[in-house]
């Protein structure tokens, strides 16, 4: 059977994405997770094979997750991203460069999946704007808005974590529901 020119068009691009995703991990370092703190930053142990393997604090690029303390979606971003890289698994991390923090900014990849886009894509996490030009990043936030996934069920400040951060006082994480 003949395929239409959107499916030739959508199967083109599955098959450039993956390709994409192949040669970006191509140049990534694998290493083991150790734990994951939250929706965007995990502990890796790099270097496993070698004489001097080093653990390494990575916050994932482009993402950032609600805290914690932002119930209930900080916890189910963090689960998110659990599931996606459980505690023992091997990733490939592509640094990006080093925070203020000393933490490597990266990329992981897992089961063939570039994960900080994916924790977009399935509402777990919004894009870091001031520090993401990718993108594949802000398509995958379209499309968790448009059907309303994650924190994109629920308008509030859960869906600008750098903003809730910034705030202060005894209800610095409370959620408001917006009628």
């Amino acid at each position: 059977m003949a395929q239409s020119p959107v499916q030739l068009a959508v199967g083109r691009g599955f098959a450039l994405g993956l390709l994409a995703v192949a040669c970006a991990a191509a140049g990534a370092e694998p290493c083991a997770v150790d734990h994951c703190h939250d929706g965007d930053t995990c502990t890796l142990v790099c270097g496993r094979h070698t004489d001097t393997p080093r653990r390494v604090k990575v916050r994932l690029h482009c993402i950032d997750a609600p805290e914690l303390a932002q119930a209930p979606w900080g916890r189910w971003s963090a689960e998110a991203l659990r599931w996606y890289v459980p505690a023992g698994s091997v990733v490939d991390l592509e640094a990006v460069t080093i925070d203020r923090y000393g933490r490597i900014v990266g990329v992981l990849f897992a089961r063939d999946v570039r994960v900080n886009v994916e924790m977009v894509r399935q509402g777990f996490a919004a894009v870091y704007e001031r520090y993401c030009t990718d993108p594949v990043y802000y398509d995958a936030r379209e499309l968790a808005q448009g059907a309303r996934l994650g924190i994109w069920a629920v308008p509030g400040p859960h869906q600008r974590p750098r903003e809730a951060r910034s705030r202060s006082g005894p209800d610095k994480h409370i959620i408001r529901r917006y009628n």
